[in-house]
């Protein structure tokens, strides 16, 4: 593969791409000789290398003026969508020439324009997009607010996870982590639901079987789209051990409460719950105004700013969307990879 005609980064809007058409050569122009632009209509069309449909379809800005070194001139003015996802792509301009003909070309004749749209730097981790929060701020510019939105979107989703007392990603790869029972003889543990890859359970070194052994809780939580938020052990009978006299089922097992459970899984929340999203952007929101309106957390109120008042400490709406996502539970745990 050849080396990019242009390097354009994931998400850049409002740079200007420019191309020089060019015909088959000429003596006096070997490299090709300069389409002549004047009265045509050109248009841009962009598509994966690997073949998809199309990123970009659409006019193309012709800068060729009477001065002759301008001839077959064009530019293009990335808007927001464009380089949304990152990779390689090839670019072609299609000409229509004035006349009753209506003739078509396209350029470049031997070849494609190769676009290499580069990933952004990874960001930290965000329960909504840049592009999300600069609809909601209607913010248009990319230069001048980048660099606190992307510091308020962390900032605005760490807030909910300690609101919350869990946070709402999946782990990429299983992990294993030790927990210890609480006080009420439960084991409380990170966020986990069902999933397709096993779910590792071991006690003092031991591996354990799920309802024979131990019973995730709450029982109901896969039908209610929530996590499992914590183990209880199961008796002899069968039937789940009163928490105040947790112990294992085998008399030669470890006493439930003494006991180390590693557990290896993917834990975190498979699907963001829209809630989650909605309090990110509402926090997120106001730390953009508060950064930018309100650093001393004052904002002036009426039509000529004449009453100040004081950002409240709290946000009712958050509150209330959050309100039924937060743990109430702590965790005795341990993270061993």
């Amino acid at each position: 593969m050849s080396a990019p005609d242009h390097y354009i980064r994931q998400g850049d809007e409002g740079l200007v791409i420019r191309d020089w058409l060019l015909g088959p050569p000429t003596e006096a122009y070997p490299a090709g000789e300069p389409v002549d632009l004047d009265g045509a209509t050109v248009t841009l069309k962009v598509a994966p290398i690997g073949g998809g449909p199309a990123i970009i379809d659409a006019e193309a800005d012709i800068e060729q003026t009477i001065d002759p070194d301008t001839r077959g001139q064009v530019s293009y003015t990335l808007v927001y969508g464009d380089t949304e996802l990152a990779g390689n792509y090839l670019a072609e301009y299609e000409v229509v020439f004035p006349g009753g003909g209506g003739a078509v070309g396209s350029y470049p004749n031997g070849g494609y324009i190769h676009w290499l749209i580069t990933p952004q730097i990874p960001q930290a981790e965000g329960y909504i997009s840049p592009e999300d929060l600069k609809k909601s701020l209607g913010i248009t510019n990319t230069t001048e607010w980048d660099r606190d939105i992307a510091r308020s979107i962390p900032a605005a989703s760490r807030s909910v996870d300690r609101l919350c007392r869990r946070r709402f990603s999946l782990d990429a790869a299983p992990t294993t982590r030790l927990y210890f029972a609480s006080e009420d003889g439960y084991v409380y543990i990170d966020d986990l639901f069902e999933q397709d890859d096993p779910i590792g359970v071991q006690a003092d070194g031991s591996a354990w079987t799920v309802d024979e052994d131990f019973s995730f809780g709450p029982a109901n939580a896969p039908a209610l789209g929530l996590p499992w938020e914590f183990l209880s052990a199961v008796g002899a009978s069968g039937s789940l051990v009163s928490p105040a006299d947790a112990i294992w089922r085998a008399s030669t097992r470890a006493s439930w409460r003494s006991a180390s459970i590693a557990i290896t899984a993917r834990f975190g929340w498979p699907t963001l719950p829209p809630e989650v999203a909605q309090a990110t952007g509402i926090i997120a929101n106001q730390l953009m105004i508060r950064l930018r309106e309100a650093p001393w957390g004052i904002v002036p109120v009426g039509t000529e700013g004449a009453i100040a008042m004081r950002i409240s400490r709290y946000d009712p709406q958050v509150a209330d969307l959050l309100g039924d996502l937060s743990r109430r539970a702590p965790l005795r745990s341990l993270a061993l990879s």
